[in-house]
């Protein structure tokens, strides 16, 4: 058997970092804690489990999230919330938005590429 992707999504925070980013990612994703440990939370939502862990950031987690829309499209892209909450747009090549959807960086390190259907 070969490698298969996991719906789990891991990143390191610091300690000091810890509490404020579970609290990011549970309304930012609408997660709640499945279970913790010292240093550790499982968060779990719609479709993927984060673990968050305090400790020496390790470096860029990229993950893809597709946010889907029943009905009409509303107004606001989905990438707005994560943007009120202290994510910052990143550029390429000039554009914050591509046909995929947005590159989006939060607050405690993880970047997404974010893109509805």
């Amino acid at each position: 058997m070969g490698w298969q992707r996991s719906s789990f999504v891991a990143i390191v925070v610091t300690e000091e970092q810890f509490p404020k980013a579970v609290d990011f990612y549970q309304r930012a994703f609408d997660m709640t804690i499945s279970a913790t440990a010292p240093g550790t939370a499982r968060l779990t939502g719609e479709g993927f489990t984060l673990i968050v862990r305090a400790g020496e950031p390790a470096g860029l987690v990229l993950q893809d999230f597709e946010h889907h829309t029943y009905g009409p499209r509303p107004e606001r892209h989905p990438a707005e919330q994560l943007l009120e909450l202290g994510c910052e747009l990143i550029e390429v090549n000039g554009e914050s938005q591509s046909p995929a959807g947005y590159l989006v960086k939060d607050p405690y390190g993880m970047t997404y590429q974010l893109s509805w259907s």
